[in-house]
C-alpha cells in the first residue's frame, strides 16, 4: 500500500463496503453522527454549486456538511455515501 494514503481516506471506502454488505443481506446501517463523510474540494464545490453556499475546512463546516448529508439521506432514503459521491461528481471530481 502507498504510504502516502491517509487512513482517513480509506475509512469512507470501508464504511461504504460495510453498508453495501448490509444492504445485500437486507440489513440497514445508519451512519453514526460521530462519523464525518469525506470532504474535499470537489465535495465542497458540489455543495456550493447545488445549494449556493461554500464550506471550508473548519470543524464547524465539517459539522454542517455532516448534518447536511444526514438530513438529505433521511429525506431521500439514499445513503450518505451515495450523496457524498454525488456532491463529488457535481463538484468536478472524477
Amino acid at each position: 500500500m502507498n504510504k502516502g494514503v491517509r487512513w482517513s481516506s480509506l475509512a469512507a471506502v470501508k464504511m461504504y463496503a460495510i453498508q453495501n454488505d448490509c444492504e445485500t443481506n437486507n440489513k440497514k446501517i445508519v451512519l453514526s453522527r460521530s462519523i464525518y463523510p469525506p470532504m474535499d474540494r470537489a465535495v465542497s464545490r458540489g455543495i456550493e454549486r447545488l445549494l449556493g453556499f461554500s464550506l471550508g475546512e473548519s470543524n464547524g463546516d465539517h459539522e454542517i456538511a455532516k448534518d447536511l448529508h444526514l438530513k438529505l439521506a433521511e429525506l431521500t432514503g439514499e445513503s450518505e455515501f451515495d450523496l457524498n459521491s454525488g456532491f463529488y461528481k457535481v463538484g468536478g471530481g472524477l
